[in-house]
């Protein structure tokens, strides 16, 4: 009664009726004009229509939106307090090569903001190899092959007090022991150890190709890693489910959280297998996303993770507080640039702020210079500092889940939550996450998607800011020498005196204990993977990998090829645009072809048709090439005459024209010696290409 009163009282200040979708629709098609409300309607890659008004009723029929925060299905996030002790921890990834200088850069970080130790580790480390003997030692991590090198990594940080988050690969046991050694040696307790040190099996299968272990074999290793944690680190996660194998592959945001979510029930169910309980399965589990750009979507996508999550666990018997999801943000790799890099502050800052309002537990946010690949103090503190702007004068974290409530972003999280779940249920009919990949099916599926989205950034309707559009041609792309060669040679000289081991296990004592002790007593990493049963070649899980891509590489492959040409004494290539009629005749066209040409780094020159013929057919003579702009009236009248000229003279000059005349006059300019027509339908990626080819620049 007391709800209703307040309803009424609220009504009557309301000057105007509210009008009903339909009346609105109404209004709307009207100001169309004549097109279709269709215009008004987006497609968005998770095969999800946006609507360009959302009413209440859109959350009549949604059963949770009347939850708490903490409470099941914890769409609105894990926690029922506003006020904790801090929104997310800010878990910036440092990847130096040789532990000294990451010890170094991970104490800087921690003394200026930094609440958790993100460490990523290099290929080599993950796969228990010996670093000195690969070429990919210290590439984008650290470099990892005994007690000593974690050690000096970990000197004089305090590990009772800050989470650590490693990713470990395949399997987690090898280089747990080295981090358990160091840290027993150190004086701190294994049980005050927080964090996530996780292995995700399947996502490394599908990022590499291939595992050095059989799947069952990495499970196996599970199950014994969570029997050991359960007593010697509860509060350690030691499994890690991540997205961005699928995000940075191209995929949608719901293929990349059906997958997701279809790799942690893979993990509940062969573990409940095993015998463990679903409780501490589940909370032993740390999810990783990547966060797009397209920062509602991602808003939705982390909510409707927590729901899909919380219904999943609840299938497998688990209590409320086993539904609770932790989710790790990490800022795309795919939306990054090499062109433009500082415009790659603000693609991290709006990242990171979908996955702030999304409820993330954790977030990295990505360095502008992360494509260059080498970052640099100044970059490692932006990153850092824009979330703790976030949080600290923002005030993002003080609210609990800010977009609740929201008719367009509830909408939008329910739409997520059923095209995930369709695709779920999709891989599991194909018998799950691990069966799926063997027959393709996820690698088909996410390969479609990259396909449609690459396309779309070819044709520039999907725009890359500074790379497929407004750019600026007179940057070059940074070259960065990174130094991790000498601090490599540095940290490879000092392992000299360490030698291999063979590692005998013996029954009834737990195998982490007793690969801990191994390290402790000089066991490489290498020895542990050894005695972890690693595989033969002929052992080894192999499946047709998901590539890292990012959406900008076609235009800087472009600019790169460009740019090298020039370098190599070349002259650059100036396109010479001839301009009909007046200024607001020609300029809508030429501002529009310049874009089109210039993000491929080309010179362009402007003439006149009032100014000498002469003047204009020696450039083009000289360049074996000549743009046209105008509007098609001016076309009609000067085309044939000028075009004829121009032909009879040099032959082999390429004519474009920008613009889409009707194909009777396409097939008449044609006619007239016109090669080429450029317009918003073009795939400026291909015809760029065309462009290099015909002027003798080859792509790599």
């Amino acid at each position: 009664m007391e709800e209703r009163k307040q309803s009424n009282r609220w009504e009557s200040f309301a000057e105007f009726p509210i009008p009903t979708y339909e009346q609105w629709k109404t209004v709307a098609e009207q100001s169309l004009k004549g097109a279709a409300f269709e215009k008004l309607l987006t497609d968005t890659y998770e095969g999800i229509t946006l609507s360009p008004m959302y009413q209440k009723d859109a959350l009549e029929t949604l059963e949770y939106i009347e939850n708490w925060p903490g409470e099941r299905p914890f769409v609105r996030g894990n926690e029922k307090k506003t006020k904790v002790k801090r929104a997310w921890e800010i878990s910036q990834e440092i990847d130096m090569a040789s532990p000294r200088k990451w010890n170094e850069v991970a104490k800087h970080a921690l003394s200026t903001g930094q609440t958790e130790l993100n460490m990523v580790v290099d290929v080599p480390t993950r796969r228990g190899e010996n670093g000195r003997g690969s070429n990919h030692a210290g590439d984008a991590g650290l470099s990892v092959f005994s007690s000593e090198h974690m050690e000096a990594a970990l000197q004089g940080i305090a590990m009772e007090e800050v989470p650590l988050f490693v990713y470990c690969g395949a399997t987690v046991l090898p280089l747990l022991s080295i981090i358990g050694s160091a840290i027993t040696k150190s004086g701190t307790p294994l049980h005050k150890l927080t964090g996530c040190i996780g292995a995700d099996p399947v996502g490394e299968l599908l990022e590499q190709g291939e595992i050095p272990y059989t799947m069952q074999q990495c499970l196996k290793q599970m199950s014994d890693v969570l029997t050991w944690s359960k007593e010697h680190t509860p509060s350690l996660q030691t499994i890690l489910v991540r997205g961005e194998v699928y995000h940075n592959g191209g995929a949608s945001a719901v293929e990349e959280l059906a997958c997701t979510l279809a790799t942690g029930a893979f993990y509940l169910a062969e573990l409940s297998e095993r015998g463990h309980d679903v409780q501490q399965i589940a909370s032993s589990i740390r999810f990783s996303f990547a966060v797009g750009s397209n920062y509602f979507m991602e808003m939705a996508k982390l909510r409707a993770a927590r729901l899909l999550w919380s219904n999943i666990v609840r299938v497998f018997g688990g209590n409320d507080e086993a539904q609770k999801m932790w989710i790790h943000g990490r800022t795309s790799a795919w939306t990054k640039t090499k062109y433009d890099p500082y415009v790659n502050m603000l693609r991290g800052t709006t990242e990171a702020f979908a996955a702030a309002v999304g409820g993330a537990n954790s977030i990295h946010v990505s360095q502008f210079d992360e494509a260059l690949g080498s970052s640099t103090e100044f970059s490692r503190r932006i990153a850092r500092n824009t979330s703790i702007i976030l949080q600290e004068e923002s005030h993002i974290g003080i609210t609990s889940d800010p977009v609740g409530g929201s008719w367009y972003v509830e909408s939008l999280t329910n739409e997520v939550g059923k095209q995930t779940w369709a695709i779920f249920q999709q891989i599991e009919a194909k018998g799950g996450i691990f069966s799926a990949t063997q027959q393709q099916f996820v690698q088909k599926m996410i390969s479609k998607t990259e396909q449609k989205k690459i396309k779309n950034v070819m044709m520039r309707k999907d725009v890359i800011v500074g790379t497929n559009r407004y750019s600026n041609k007179e940057e070059r792309a940074e070259t960065r020498h990174s130094d991790k060669q000498a601090y490599l040679s540095e940290h490879l000289k000092a392992s000299d005196h360490l030698s291999e081991q063979n590692i005998s296990l013996s029954a009834g004592t737990s195998v982490v204990t007793q690969l801990i002790e191994a390290a402790k007593a000089g066991a490489l990493l290498s020895d542990l993977a050894k005695a972890c049963n690693k595989g033969t070649a002929k052992e080894q899980e192999q499946v047709i990998r998901i590539k890292p891509n990012r959406a900008a590489i076609p235009f800087e492959r472009i600019r790169e090829a460009y740019e090298g040409c020039k370098q190599s004494g070349n002259d650059p290539i100036e396109l010479p645009f001839l301009l009909f009629g007046s200024v607001a005749s020609h300029k809508p066209r030429m501002d529009f072809a310049q874009e089109f040409f210039q993000v491929g780094g080309f010179d362009i020159s402007f003439y006149r048709n009032e100014e000498s013929t002469e003047t204009v057919l020696a450039k083009a003579k000289k360049e074996k090439l000549i743009v046209l702009c105008g509007a098609d009236e001016e076309y009609r009248q000067e085309i044939p005459n000028f075009i004829s000229d121009v032909k009879q003279q040099i032959p082999d000059c390429l004519v474009y024209v920008v613009g889409l005349p009707t194909e009777e006059e396409q097939q008449q300019f044609k006619e007239a010696g016109v090669d080429r027509f450029i317009h918003r339908r073009t795939n400026c990626y291909e015809e760029l290409c065309f462009l290099l080819e015909k002027k003798g620049v080859t792509l790599t």
